[in-house]
């Protein structure tokens, strides 16, 4: 039974194919995805604000300067890459469908649940009544993982990323998510999961991460980003941009690196586990500070400084 997801794999759309994985595995791999990070390494990465706002107007969530980039210097991104390595490594085959050119999104939920596909819908938040910040407020781009269908009700139920529960839409409702959208990408994915087997080999995936970690220390020049920015009058942006870097890119590679280790028998595993529950604590406080509008950048440095000191830590046992 697929669950709402635990990690937030790059974004919400990574995060629902972490959730369908760990659905597929047997225990000793349900994480198994996260080694799909592994090809990367934690980089800081000078953001222009100019061309941020042009992408992501007012949103934070374009605000994040770690990135997870491979050995051409590329971001790790959901994108046809990843859905390659689903295919190799999971034998999970992912086709997407432009909605600007299909008019039958309930009867392909309907048909993809019925042969135990999954499905991914794009979405504008405008549109969905459970989104109470965005619902006939502010137009906001979002994926959705269907569930289940109750064809007597008409109705959806929903995962969703940013829930801890799930939740039931109308069909009415999700056709204008996805129809009425203001944005001009309206994909669905179909997974197909009926062929799906774990061909990850965990002492290879080891050396390559050996081979393409990279040691510079990418806390310092975080905690150089947010002294200079959280002194601003748009500081709460920043601070919000910062919180998702660290939610979506840091927790999951952090995730990775203890799962990899542990899976691999090498001893100070529990180092990797130590520094990826700081890193959930620092998440935690910032989303507690954000609540009391409180973004100042004094709360968190010392944390920071603990965080980095055993980064560098635990990279010197890597070495």
């Amino acid at each position: 039974m697929i669950e709402i997801p635990s990690i937030l794999m790059l974004n919400c759309l990574g995060s629902y194919f972490y959730s369908i994985v760990r659905s597929m595995s047997q225990s000793e791999s349900e994480h198994s995805l996260l080694y799909y990070l592994s090809s990367g390494a934690l980089t800081y990465e000078e953001l222009s604000l100019e061309n941020v706002r042009k992408k992501y107007q007012d949103n934070p969530w374009g605000y994040q300067p770690i990135v997870i980039k491979n050995t051409e210097d590329t971001p790790l991104l959901i994108d046809d890459n990843f859905f390659k390595y689903l295919f190799e490594k999971h034998n999970i085959i992912v086709e997407t469908i432009d909605m600007n050119k299909n008019d039958n999104l309930i009867a392909n939920l309907i048909a993809n649940t019925s042969y135990g596909r999954f499905t991914i819908c794009n979405v504008d938040e405008y549109y969905i009544p459970e989104s109470p910040k965005f619902y006939k407020k502010q137009h906001n781009k979002h994926f959705l993982l269907i569930k289940s269908i109750d064809l007597k009700k008409l109705e959806l139920e929903i995962i969703d990323s940013e829930k801890n529960h799930t939740f039931f839409i109308t069909f009415e409702d999700m056709e204008r998510a996805v129809y009425q959208s203001k944005y001009k990408k309206k994909l669905l994915y179909k997974i197909d999961c009926s062929s799906y087997t774990d061909k990850v080999n965990k002492r290879e995936v080891l050396e390559n991460f050996k081979n393409n970690i990279n040691l510079n220390d990418f806390v310092l020049p975080l905690i150089e980003d947010m002294s200079n920015k959280l002194t601003l009058n748009e500081c709460d942006y920043f601070y919000r941009g910062y919180y998702y870097t660290i939610l979506s890119k840091v927790i999951p590679y952090s995730q990775m690196t203890y799962h990899l280790l542990k899976d691999n028998k090498i001893d100070f595993y529990d180092k990797a586990e130590k520094l990826t529950n700081e890193w959930k604590m620092l998440c935690n406080f910032m989303l507690f500070k954000m609540h009391k509008n409180n973004n100042s950048f004094d709360s968190i440095v010392k944390k920071l400084n603990k965080i980095r000191e055993a980064n560098c830590e635990l990279c010197s046992y890597i070495q």
